[in-house]
């Protein structure tokens, strides 16, 4: 998960779905259930600004919006 949203950010993506199916226990499979959990850890929190929970039309995935990687930034205002 770590070298894939590093990747993305680097590439200059900025909205990534994460496909984690809907599981077939109650409360989700592996993926799903974890998910939260590593994005939430230290070394992941700089990359993301912000994620879009499951949509009742497609809850098998989680849109996640990334930071621009300091590369993509335009030229700051002052």
């Amino acid at each position: 998960m770590r070298r894939f949203l590093a990747e993305a950010q680097a590439d200059g993506l900025r909205c990534i779905a994460i496909v984690t199916g809907k599981g077939s226990s109650l409360e989700g499979g592996v993926l799903r259930r974890e998910l939260p959990h590593w994005l939430n850890a230290p070394e992941l929190r700089g990359l993301l600004l912000g994620a879009a929970h499951p949509h009742q039309a497609n809850p098998g995935a989680v849109h996640l919006l990334l930071r621009r990687a300091a590369s993509h930034r335009g030229p700051s205002r002052a």
